[in-house]
């Protein structure tokens, strides 16, 4: 069951990973990632593929998102991983952010939204 939430315009978006598992094995190329980012007012999407997934990947992929959509929004939500919350933790506990996580958002002025276990 999902709770609908309604969210204004340039309020927030939603980051997500995809795995293509190995759609260009046959090019050499072992693994292909998606990068998603969606707006949650217009539901507009902004989707580009790499190889990659550090950190230097994720942060670019971030700002062509940016240049895509005209602006930054004022949160984005983030599911957990790796190269925005440094570690787990229980439910109800401070979630420890990724230092350059932390750096990113503050320069592009956005607010980081980590969901709950």
């Amino acid at each position: 069951m999902h709770r609908r939430f309604e969210v204004v315009p340039g309020a927030q978006a939603q980051v997500d990973w995809g795995d293509e598992a190995a759609i260009l094995a046959h090019a050499g190329i072992a693994k292909v990632y998606s990068f998603h980012m969606t707006l949650s007012y217009s539901r507009d999407p902004f989707v580009c593929f790499t190889t990659s997934q550090d950190l230097a990947t994720f942060w670019a992929c971030h700002r062509r998102a940016f240049e895509h959509f005209g602006g930054v929004p004022g949160s984005i939500v983030y599911d957990r991983t790796k190269t925005v919350v440094r570690r787990h933790v229980a439910p109800g506990k401070a979630v420890p952010l990724h230092p350059e996580a932390v750096a990113f958002a503050g320069h592009y002025d956005f607010d980081i939204d980590v969901l709950a276990a």
